[in-house]
């Protein structure tokens, strides 16, 4: 999945660069952030203390957060909710909206070309770092939002339950919260600013850092690392695949790089209605999901076949979108591997899915 990010606060989008030019900043951090960058200077500031679990609104905590000497908030901090939310990230915002878009918070961070005690003009140029705040609709939205953004590429951090930083930006997701960071500076201007603004940020948040248990579905040998998604909305592109899981796998037991997506298979899961019904009507839920799948393929004259197999009866498929493809409906999942040269490619990692669909525990989010 391409990685879009805004790159300005009208919201454009464009393609990321993912070519680190400095070791990760580490910083030990028990809700105790030091923010390391002075205009003009080395010296390391005063450590701010931040309390996520303090009764404070976070639009406050985001205005009072602790900063370096030279640093200030510049105008305060924005709230933006579904009304006016295009005024942030016009022509993105409706990409949120699947994820149970509740609103987001957005502050500028200022340091650097001002005067000095003497009163006389610095040299050091003006440093900002935006700073944008979502609150979405749970833990697995916040995730499914982040996942747009990353490739497994991107050069990942220990930040909240997954985090990543380039050159001039950092997001990371954390409990219902997603977060991105952008350091308006020269590439050279980030020595570690960045990496401590966003975990000031994560201070702030529910000390929640668990990844969503959906994951487990995906969980097979061989399946890309970070290549995994949540998504929201018409999964795969088709509306009566409500929404669900997916990720990369090679086609052969040989490593595949990132970029090799011909040689890819694309693995998911259709979770369904959102919120789940309960067991017995999710599994008449999928199933009828099966049949409009079918009906898709009929009405667009694609060929298809019904096949027994040890794990069950399986559908394979020339999709006309999505190349060759094998689907089966467990319990109330629908799994299927898809971009198959030949459907049958997907009868084994079918096998896979459908144990991990059976074995998938109702609760236990994943573990950093």
């Amino acid at each position: 999945m391409t990685c879009n990010t805004g790159d300005a606060p009208a919201g454009l989008r464009e393609r990321c660069e993912f070519k680190m030019i400095m070791d990760r900043c580490a910083l030990n951090m028990t809700f105790v952030v030091a923010l390391i960058l002075l205009p003009g200077g080395g010296r390391n500031p005063a450590v701010g203390t931040v309390s996520a679990e303090s009764g404070a609104p976070l639009e406050q905590k985001l205005q009072e957060m602790p900063l370096p000497e030279g640093w200030k908030i510049e105008a305060g901090v924005t709230k933006y909710d579904k009304e006016n939310v295009f005024e942030l990230i016009d022509g993105e915002a409706e990409l949120y909206f699947p994820y149970g878009f509740q609103r987001v918070l957005a502050a500028d961070y200022l340091s650097g070309g001002g005067r000095n005690p003497a009163g006389l003009r610095t040299d050091s140029p003006k440093i900002r770092i935006a700073v944008e705040l979502y609150e979405m609709g749970s833990l697995l939205d916040a995730f499914g939002i982040y996942s747009n953004y990353r490739d497994p590429d991107t050069h990942f951090v220990e930040l909240g339950a997954e985090g990543f930083e380039e050159r001039t930006q950092a997001m990371f997701y954390q409990d219902r919260y997603f977060a991105k960071l952008k350091l308006s500076a020269k590439p050279e201007g980030n020595d570690g600013t960045l990496m401590a603004f966003a975990q000031a940020v994560a201070a702030l948040l529910p000390a929640n850092t668990v990844r969503p248990a959906e994951l487990k579905l995906l969980g097979i040998p061989r399946v890309i690392p970070h290549s995994e998604q949540y998504i929201g909305q018409s999964l795969l592109g088709y509306a009566f695949f409500a929404r669900g899981m997916m990720a990369q796998i090679p086609l052969s037991d040989k490593p595949a790089a990132p970029d090799t997506a011909s040689e890819q298979a694309r693995l998911f899961v259709v979770l369904g209605a959102n919120p789940k019904p309960p067991a017995a009507d999710a599994s008449q839920a999928a199933a009828e999901t099966v049949s409009k799948y079918v009906e898709y393929l009929d009405s667009a004259g694609a060929q298809h076949e019904w096949k027994e197999t040890d794990f069950g009866k399986i559908l394979l498929a020339h999709d006309p979108l999505h190349k060759g493809i094998a689907i089966q409906q467990v319990k109330g999942y629908v799994i299927g591997a898809a971009r198959l040269a030949d459907p049958a490619q997907g009868i084994e990692l079918l096998r896979q899915l459908h144990q991990q669909a059976q074995d998938f525990p109702k609760e236990n989010p994943v573990k950093n």
